[in-house]
């Protein structure tokens, strides 16, 4: 039987018997622990990724790997038919709420990253924050989201792990350790990617990719079908 590494997301959640839910809703309904600093960096950063992507209430969205649903509700907001998707029924439950409070109207699917073909819609945007290093397959999924875009369709990378200071083109390029404690202890990848990989793997599968700076000192990356 086929095992996806980040399936080990869900897994481990149910070991540990962490109710995702109840311990994010009930305790820190709009923000992890974190310093103000940190809070307006992420609010300038969601502010950048909306006025970059543009969605409007006439594309179809879809987020990969949604997690706590924090760009899904900026998402949402902006009209667009959304669909969320995650490994973790946990994270999907919280996402549900977080949007339903918000009176904002998905579709949900619990499934891993690969099953995107299996969807039945063309997106528009595509969107990864924080979730596309985790990804077994990049190649793969790639391949698999080129299919699934409309003509115009573009893919956006969020806070994702690509490091010039990389001392490797793909893989768990964290030098103080971090990504090795993060696999053994939660269980899902913690892979890197230089620029100049990350570049060549969406220009191999017929993407244009684009490097926007954004105010929080990060790069946000966007991929388009080439013309």
């Amino acid at each position: 039987m086929s095992f996806y590494p980040e399936k080990r997301i869900a897994l481990k959640l149910k070991e540990k018997n962490i109710d995702v839910a109840d311990e994010i809703l009930n305790k820190y309904p709009n923000w992890d622990i974190h310093s103000m600093d940190f809070r307006v960096s992420k609010m300038r950063s969601d502010a950048d990724f909306l006025e970059i992507a543009g969605p409007s209430s006439d594309d179809c969205v879809l987020e990969m790997g949604c997690g706590r649903g924090r760009i899904s509700e900026l998402i949402g907001r902006c009209g667009s038919k959304l669909v969320c998707l995650d490994i973790s029924k946990e994270f999907l439950d919280v996402t549900k709420s977080r949007l339903k409070s918000q009176n904002i109207e998905a579709e949900y699917v619990c499934s891993s990253f690969y099953d995107v073909d299996k969807l039945k819609y063309e997106f528009d945007i595509v969107a990864f924050e924080s979730s596309f290093h985790h990804c077994g397959d990049p190649v793969r999924l790639i391949k698999n989201l080129y299919n699934k875009l409309s003509t115009s369709g573009r893919i956006y990378f969020l806070n994702e792990a690509i490091y010039e200071w990389a001392n490797r083109p793909w893989g768990t390029v964290d030098l103080n350790g971090q990504a090795a404690y993060v696999i053994r202890s939660a269980g899902w990848l913690e892979f890197g990617f230089h620029p100049d990989f990350f570049e060549q793997l969406l220009t191999r599968h017929g993407f244009c990719m684009t490097a926007h700076p954004i105010s929080n000192g990060t790069i946000l990356y966007e991929a388009r079908k080439k013309c």
